[in-house]
């Protein structure tokens, strides 16, 4: 009789543990189990005895019921078990039951009376020593209900236990599938908080960049070659450079000279961004000036614009799950109404989400949904900003002037307002102002309309309800008094574009139609251009057939129209082709006209040795009397410079060809020396500085303290591995924005040393790097174990979850005991700290615990505490 009580207790104790340590929620009991009523079960009138015993669904449910024993075989109840796995059934008038296990649809058919079972398709005739029905419950043997199911299960009568070994077909194995799958992406969205930040640095000057680029024609390299070179650094918490430039062959063009300072500030909600010299107007229509720009407008768009409401409907009790580029980012269930619209973040630029719902028996539905963000909108009530003025740079003016504003709404309307002002020597001076708003009145649908006095009016409408389909149109109408424009191509009427894409089937992706037909009006004449494409992939071949159409009317000369049909195909590399086929990548394309005369016909073979070096080949033929022209590419990134080299052969022509190298220098002030990258690095930023065991846990690296080699550390996307003695450094950073410094702890050889500041967020400079030494310090052991005090008696309390929290920081840290109560934790920074029992295993155990205090000392080789307990005791209502 003790065994059979303890059996009691854990079956009703386990679900409840469970919860507690994270392995599946506890089923919830309707009623205490009660002893079935006595029944004779075989010929010679022997009886199947009622027994109490707790019912296991693998490690994800448990639940104590009435069943019964049968010499070695355990009689289950039926409904109870289909209840415990989510299974939806239901009981007609005739004793009959039907079940449906989601989401596979097998079906299962229960009739009591004629002893019979049907999966499927499959019927099963059974005695009453397998199946039987008493008082509205179904007992079914476990070794035939596994056999019907395709599962295992494990009878154990000394602990009154029985366990359906593999339930993970089951729903509610799937139900706890996605919520450990939801709590991990809590976890992630709640994001990593940095234990220290460190906002910009404003030294007066420091770091140097130089970019340089040189192009050197193979006829005459050096008269002919065309250069550039620019200098930057960090002057005043600012980026500061100079370049110069040929505009046009060495030998004999002038040298364009250039020079700026810019500055930011990321938290000013009224100046963000002031540059100085070179600049570029702030307004819709970018322009290159000589003088002062200022703005609020962020140096860096948050990508994030808000929130979006995705909307389907949905029966109530069912639960919501949306999938943005495979990954989980966001869940909810649906409430009585069946409307439901789940809130998602969006970004600028396409955000597809796949939705799918799940019903309460496991039944899955699968939705897909759009929404395109224009990069005109700004967030709920943000208002920006922007002024700029100086002398023209690249348009037929003397100076300009801009003012802009921007204004959102909300997340779906922006309006925008400002003007354009040009000084000019021997025409009048042209004055622009201009208002546009940006719409997004639904998911699908994004509408921008702009007007510009005396330059043009445009409008454009986008509808895009899902990746597989995507229309667009867009007019505009130009200004015909405007003499000399600056902001249009004179002699411009109108122009209209109509685009549109479309996937029939979203399984297979490489298969599309588009078409775009445009018409451009002008006081030439009117050109009309129409093409039709689609895409396919067989065989591992990309093809992409289109026939365009281009028609021309002229106010002196008859119309003329013609038409073309052509394909291009692509061949990636596949290992299966062989070792030459299979290495290259090769493109291909064919054109003829109408008349079926070819127009065009091109093949290029390419090729990549390792990840740096990339080789083309190609033959391109063209009518008109052009020929056939050979050509070879070669391009390297090297350690310290990027080089291209391009050769031409026309066929029966000169030979020609250039070589061009690129890269810039970046003095680094941690290791005392220049580094040489292979591309440009003006106005970026970097990282660097020392991983090291701070033995004195002062932060700082003094004399003799060791650094650590091979550490990985994390900066923003980016990973840096230490040398031999600790020096890490991380380039292309952007500058003035907050990257994430951390150290892997999986690359740390010695398990007791931990970063002293785990996150630390940090502001790289322009053109420079910024010294950032890691400290780690040698952390402490804590070790003990929890026990219950029942009846005055020590028991263990099986597994339950502790928490260790930093007095300091309040940061807290979960462990989970073993089985017999003893826990270990390894890598405690020197500090105070309060070890305590977790509320929710309280409050599941109905029990009481004092928290216990504790200091981890900073003591060479790392403090060891031993023999920390923790009591549980009953709690006292």
């Amino acid at each position: 009789m003790p065994r059979r009580r303890d059996a009691l207790l854990i079956g009703w104790f386990t679900p409840i543990l469970l919860a507690v340590v994270g392995v599946g929620p506890a089923a919830t009991e309707p009623s205490a189990p009660r002893l079935p009523p006595r029944v004779t079960m075989l010929d010679n009138g022997s009886e199947a005895e009622p027994i109490i015993l707790e019912l296991r669904l693998g490690r994800l449910v448990a639940r104590t019921v009435g069943a019964y024993r049968l010499e070695d075989d355990a009689l289950i109840p039926l409904t109870q078990f289909l209840a415990m796995s989510e299974v939806r059934f239901r009981v007609g008038n005739d004793a009959r039951l039907d079940a449906t296990f989601e989401p596979t649809g097998k079906t299962l058919t229960v009739d009591p009376v004629r002893f019979k079972i049907q999966v499927d398709s499959r019927s099963v005739q059974t005695g009453p020593t397998q199946l039987f029905y008493v008082n509205g419950e179904y007992f079914i043997a476990t070794g035939l209900l596994g056999g019907l199911l395709g599962a295992r299960f494990e009878v154990n009568w000394s602990e009154l236990l029985v366990t359906m070994v593999d339930a993970d077909m089951l729903p509610v194995a799937h139900r706890l599938k996605r919520e450990a799958v939801r709590t991990a992406l809590l976890r992630e969205t709640s994001g990593v908080e940095p234990d220290s930040a460190l906002g910009p640095k404003r030294d007066r000057l420091g770091g140097l960049v130089v970019d340089y680029s040189w192009i050197l024609p193979g006829d005459d390299p050096f008269a002919g070659s065309v250069y550039r070179i620019g200098a930057g650094t960090n002057a005043f918490g600012g980026s500061l450079r100079v370049s110069a430039a040929s505009e046009g062959e060495a030998a004999t063009s002038d040298v364009l000279v250039n020079g700026s300072w810019s500055g930011v500030w990321r938290d000013n909600p009224w100046l963000k961004q002031l540059r100085l010299g070179d600049a570029l107007a702030t307004g819709p229509r970018t322009r290159a000036l000589r003088g002062i720009s200022v703005t609020n407008s962020p140096y860096i768009r948050s990508s994030t614009l808000g929130t979006v409401v995705y909307d389907v409907r949905l029966e109530p009790g069912w639960q919501v799950e949306a999938y943005k580029e495979g990954h989980l980012v966001a869940f909810d269930s649906v409430g009585p109404g069946g409307l439901y619209g789940v809130e998602l973040p969006v970004t600028y630029g396409v955000n597809p989400v796949d939705l799918v719902a799940y019903g309460p028996f496991g039944e899955v539905r699968r939705f897909n949904r759009m929404f395109r963000v224009s990069r005109g909108l700004l967030s709920d009530g943000q208002v920006e900003y922007g002024v700029a003025a100086g002398a023209c740079r690249g348009l037929r003016c003397n100076g300009t002037i801009n003012a802009d504003v921007r204004y959102g709404v909300n997340e779906r309307l922006t309006f925008r307002g400002g003007t354009d002002h040009f000084w000019r020597d021997s025409l009048s001076a042209l004055t622009h102002p201009y208002l546009a708003f940006t719409a997004s009145p639904a998911n699908a649908w994004t509408l921008e309309v702009e007007g510009v006095y005396d330059a043009f009016g445009r409008a454009m409408i986008h509808y895009e309800p899902t990746m597989d389909l995507r229309l667009a149109a867009q007019y505009t109408d130009y200004a015909e008094s405007t003499t000399a424009p600056l902001l249009t191509a004179s002699g411009q009427r109108s122009s209209l574009t109509f685009q549109g894409f479309y996937r029939p089937t979203t399984e297979n992706r490489s298969q599309y139609v588009e078409g775009t037909l445009t018409r451009s009006r002008s006081t030439v004449g009117t050109v009309t251009q129409a093409r039709v494409g689609a895409a396919t992939r067989a065989h591992g071949v990309q093809l992409l057939p289109y026939v365009r159409w281009e028609w021309q009317g002229h106010d002196q000369e008859p119309s003329s129209s013609r038409a073309f049909a052509g394909v291009t195909a692509f061949l990636a590399p596949h290992p299966g082709w062989g070792p030459v086929l299979g290495t290259l990548w090769i493109r291909t394309a064919f054109e003829v006209e109408s008349s079926l005369s070819p127009t065009r016909a091109q093949i290029t073979l390419a090729r990549s040795f390792g990840p740096s070096t990339r080789v083309e080949a190609g033959l391109r033929w063209q009518d008109r009397g052009r020929g056939a022209t050979l050509s070879l590419a070669l391009t390297s990134d090297l350690a310290s410079v990027q080089s291209s080299t391009a050769i031409t052969a026309p066929i029966g022509g000169k030979i020609g060809g250039y070589q061009a190298l690129r890269g810039s220098a970046v003095w680094n002030d941690a290791t005392g020396r220049f580094s040489f990258i292979p591309r440009f690095s003006l106005d970026r930023g970097g990282i660097s500085g020392r991983v090291f065991v701070d033995e004195n846990v002062n932060g700082l690296p003094d004399p003799g303290e060791r650094g650590v080699a091979g550490v990985r550390v994390l900066i923003g996307t980016s990973m840096a591995t230490t040398d031999s003695m600790g020096r890490y450094d991380q380039w292309d950073l952007v500058p003035f924005e907050p990257v994430m410094l951390e150290i892997d702890s999986l690359s740390l050889r010695n398990p007791l040393l931990v970063p002293r500041f785990p996150a630390v967020s940090i502001v790289p400079g322009p053109n420079s790097y910024r010294v950032l030494d890691v400290a780690l310090v040698e952390a402490g052991v804590i070790e003990g174990n929890a026990y219950r005090v029942v009846d005055g008696t020590r028991r263990s309390p099986g597994t339950i979850m502790l928490v260790l929290t930093n007095v300091a920081t309040g940061k807290q840290r979960e462990v989970a005991t073993f089985s017999d109560g003893e826990y270990y934790l390894m890598g405690v920074k020197p500090g105070e700290y309060e070890i305590a029992v977790s509320p929710g295993t309280l409050a599941a155990l109905r029990a009481e615990s004092e928290p216990v205090r504790l200091t981890v000392r900073a003591v060479p080789g790392g403090d060891m505490l031993s023999g920390v307990e923790l009591v549980l005791q009953e709690h006292v209502d």
